[in-house]
């Protein structure tokens, strides 16, 4: 967050600046009176060149006619009187000639040094101009540098599977020298990337490799992606818990950060004891922090437990209290984990506003972690997808989330429901689905005996495994599909304006041959978005807690 200080140190930089333009434009307009200056003068010293060589032309045609009139027979000496007269009127005028040159050379001469000095100051006045710019630019460079928050550059971590400690003094000290050398990690080895789907070849794994990005002070980034993607080993980096393997991140002032239930506070402390312990960590002082304690501990709603040792709490409270913690006291950068899957639905909600609040109205950097995408379009601007260890994209919030859901759509779903049934190719098209919207469900059922479905039912189920639909296939397939081991069952479902709210849901199925007759659960996962907003709509639909778990599409209108 930047402080007054820095505000007004940016405003006196831009100032300087205008003012340093201001000044290189009195330079210019010194400098164009400099030149036309010495125009004028060579433009003097022209015409008097031009009367010199006119003196001069009239001398050598006197001293012509001389010539002539001393070869007549005449009065030679009346001839040699009158070019004596002749050369005296032009020995006056080269005299007066003569003082106006020397005149003209002492004003040059004059303007000169003038000239001389002149350009003297404009160049002292140029370089001290640059430096003023250098200086300028330093201090909007300074500007730009301090908008960035957060910044990493071929941030990489990787880990050695099989190993609880790897390290030895000796291969850090050839580390260290090899970094002082400018050189890659002598005991770093290429690895493989962290692809869960498939058996690697590899006992090094890369969890992050090859990350780059910028984050802007003040901006609320979400980070998305599936489970193994790199997103906690991020935070983790960028909290300090862990060291990255190659590249560094710098994050800029102090961190808050809510990774894990459990970590950040001290078991054997009470809740009060533990917020003023995170306060000290931050370099908070204790008035501060008493400042900010009553509205930590409402937040919370620990008040009745805040003297009881932590270890105490539930996962739930203690979840609470941990928010409330980082995101009150004075940090610049707020990091949040999975961790608030934890809470229930009315705690989330509020924590979600509380980080809007922490990133619009204060000014500080929150990066947010969820597999809840409508969490993350509500919160955020902008996102970073991350796949496997490396960077997807990182872009505004709506374009990742569709670049992420199409990821997953391309993945090939496959779940082995009993000894006998497994079902593959689950895909959902679109990608991105908002409530309302028309969707494609499409599966794969295998069997390894032959057999005849009696019914099969796909079901759907809300984030608390509540199921919500149920859709009867009996009527549209028959009751007497035949299934064989070389002969999957392929079904598609086309479904028409889906009505189920925005939210978190899981598909499952229903299968009954007469031997196996169960719900199978969990099969495939996918989220619905909120309904698109039509044009002209100014009110907005009341919070999803009072509206069940239907859109209807319906028309009103008031009866005469």
């Amino acid at each position: 967050m930047a402080t007054k200080t820095d505000l007004v140190d940016n405003e006196h930089s831009l100032q300087n600046l205008s003012i340093n333009l201001r000044d290189a434009a009195k330079i210019n307009r010194n400098f164009e009176k400099v030149v036309a200056h010495l125009i004028d003068r060579s433009k003097q010293i022209n015409v008097i060149v031009r009367s010199v060589n006119d003196i001069a032309s009239q001398t050598n045609l006197l001293s012509l006619n001389a010539s002539i009139e001393a070869s007549r027979a005449g009065n030679a000496g009346k001839g040699f009187s009158v070019v004596a007269s002749e050369v005296r009127k032009l020995a006056e005028k080269s005299k007066s000639a003569v003082a106006n040159i020397r005149a003209l050379v002492d004003d040059i001469q004059n303007s000169a040094k003038e000239t001389s000095e002149a350009f003297l100051n404009v160049a002292d006045s140029l370089t001290n101009y640059q430096a003023k710019i250098e200086n300028s630019s330093d201090s909007l460079s300074d500007i730009m540098n301090n908008s960035i928050a957060v910044k990493a550059e071929n941030l990489g971590k990787a880990y050695q599977l099989g190993q609880i400690g790897t390290g030895t003094i000796s291969r850090d000290i050839e580390r260290w020298l090899s970094q002082l050398r400018g050189k890659d990690d002598p005991f770093l080895r290429i690895g493989e990337t962290n692809d869960r789907s498939k058996a690697g070849n590899s006992d090094i794994v890369w969890s992050l490799r090859d990350i780059n990005f910028e984050i802007e002070q003040g901006d609320a980034v979400g980070i998305i992606g599936r489970n193994g993607a790199g997103k906690s080993t991020l935070l983790k980096i960028l909290s300090k818990v862990t060291s990255p393997t190659t590249g560094k991140i710098s994050g800029k002032g102090r961190i808050a950060s809510l990774l894990e239930v459990g970590t950040g506070f001290h078991p054997e402390l009470s809740g009060r004891e533990n917020i003023f312990l995170n306060g000290a960590i931050l370099g908070m002082r204790k008035k501060e922090i008493q400042r900010k304690f009553d509205e930590i501990v409402d937040f919370a709603g620990v008040e009745r437990y805040i003297d009881t040792p932590v270890k105490r709490y539930s996962s739930g409270m203690y979840v609470r209290l941990a928010f409330a913690v980082a995101a009150h006291l004075e940090s610049e950068i707020l990091i949040v984990d999975e961790v608030l899957a934890v809470g229930d639905a009315e705690f989330q909600k509020k924590c979600l506003g509380k980080m809007g609040d922490v990133s619009k109205g204060e000014g500080r950097t929150v990066l947010f972690v969820s597999h809840n995408m409508g969490s993350i379009q509500r919160l955020c601007t902008k996102s970073i997808v991350l796949g496997n260890g490396l960077l997807i994209s990182h872009t505004d919030t709506l374009t990742a989330i569709n670049q992420y859901q199409k990821t997953q759509i391309n993945e090939v779903s496959s779940k082995k429901l009993d000894v006998n049934y497994e079902i593959k190719n689950v895909l959902i098209n679109p990608s991105k689905i908002h409530s309302l919207d028309s969707l494609e469900l499409s599966f794969e059922i295998h069997s390894n005996e032959n057999r005849v479905l009696n019914s099969i039912s796909p079901m759907i189920f809300d984030e608390n495994n509540q199921r919500i639909a149920i859709m009867d296939l009996r009527n549209q397939l028959g009751t007497n599909v035949s299934i064989a081991p070389n002969k999957p069952l392929r079904i598609k479902i086309k479904i028409n304006q889906f009505p189920i709210l925005e939210g978190d849901y899981m598909l499952g199925i229903y299968l009954n041959d007469q031997i196996t007759v169960k719900d199978f659960f969990d099969i495939h996962r996918f989220q619905i978005l909120p309904i698109k907003e039509k044009p002209g709509e100014i009110i907005h639909e009341y919070e999803k807690i009072y509206r069940g778990f239907l859109n209807l599409d319906f028309k009103s209108q008031i009866m005469p």
